[in-house]
């Protein structure tokens, strides 16, 4: 399960439109229904974009304690 911020990251990356009324589920779906997906690069993509979000949270955690 990936967070919708996430998601809304990979509809960005892959150029498809989303509105600020869609849910998880219809983010999802407009994903799978683009002519750009295949499986292993959505996959690379949202691991990419958690590792992004977990290196960010690291280095404001890191920043707090300075």
């Amino acid at each position: 399960k990936h967070r919708k911020e996430e998601l809304i990251a990979l509809a960005d990356d892959m150029g498809i439109e989303i509105s600020t009324n869609d849910k998880k589920i219809d983010i999802c779906k407009k994903v799978k229904d683009s002519p750009d997906f295949e499986e292993e690069f959505v996959r690379g993509c949202l691991e990419e974009i958690v590792r992004q979000r977990e290196e960010l949270k690291a280095q404001a955690e890191a920043a707090e304690l300075k």
